[in-house]
Formats: C-alpha cells, structure tokens, sequence
C-alpha cells in the first residue's frame, strides 16, 4: 500500500514583488493584489522553520526578481539552514559573480532557471528591453563556471 505524504514536498513562494523588467507579457505588475512591500527576511526565516518542522524538502523562489533584494543571501542561508533544497526563478540580469560563487557554494542548490525569450538579442530584447539578452546570458556564464 502506497502511502501519501499529508504536507508538501515541495513549495514555491514569491520573494518580492519588485523586479527590474517590465516584459511585454508579464502578468506580474496587473493584479489589484499586488502590495508594494516585501516580508522581511526574519518572517521568511520563521516560515522556513515551519517548513522544516512539516518535512518540506524543496523550496523555489521567485518574484518578481528574487535577486533585487539585498537579503536574498539571508533567505537562501535559512533555507538551507532548514535542511531543505532550493531553486530561484530569475530573469538574469543580476546575477553577479559573488552571487554564483555562493550559489554553488551550498550544496543544496537543484537549479536556476533563467527566462529567455529568443535566441538572438534581437527577439528577447523586443520583449524585455534593450540590453537584456546580453545581461541575462553574462548571468548564465557566471553560473556555468
């Protein structure tokens, strides 16, 4: 008999509502729920010993840009901190090299997806804006290292 897990395994959450972008298709920046502060990382700390004490392997962050906050690094430590896994959603415009030396640093990193919409600077940054392409594939070549 198979037996089913009565909490999550695993949990996506939205980090912030700010982001650097506006693309053309966002859904983002069009819901009246939108709220312009974010929690601060000591609730998302709190939440994540919750997350802990329910056996919640994997947590993925989002946002808007999860990387526009200064205490992304603070958040990813109590993640880690909890035992749990964890994934970012980005557009990868910010990733820096310090970000992707402690990203790999952790052990405890599944993946970093990074939207891309075209093969060619010329198709993504008609729907994010100029520059774009060039800054979100430096972002992936720094998490290649």
């Amino acid at each position: 008999m198979m037996r089913l897990m009565s909490t999550p395994r695993e949990v996506e959450i939205a980090i912030t509502t700010s982001c650097n972008l506006r693309c053309k298709y966002c859904f983002h920046f069009t819901s009246y729920s939108d709220v312009n502060t974010d929690l601060p990382a000591e609730k998302w700390l709190i939440f994540f010993k919750e997350l802990n004490k329910y056996t919640v392997l994997s947590v993925t962050l989002g946002g808007g840009e999860p990387f526009l906050r200064k205490d992304t690094k603070e958040i990813l430590e109590g993640i880690i901190k909890n035992n749990m896994r964890f994934s970012i959603l980005t557009n990868g415009t910010l990733i820096k090299e310090d970000i992707s030396i402690f990203l790999g640093s952790t052990n405890r990193l599944d993946f970093v997806q990074v939207s891309i919409d075209g093969s060619t600077s010329e198709i993504h940054d008609k729907v994010r804006g100029k520059g774009t392409f060039k800054s979100a594939t430096e972002g992936i070549k720094l998490l290649l290292r």
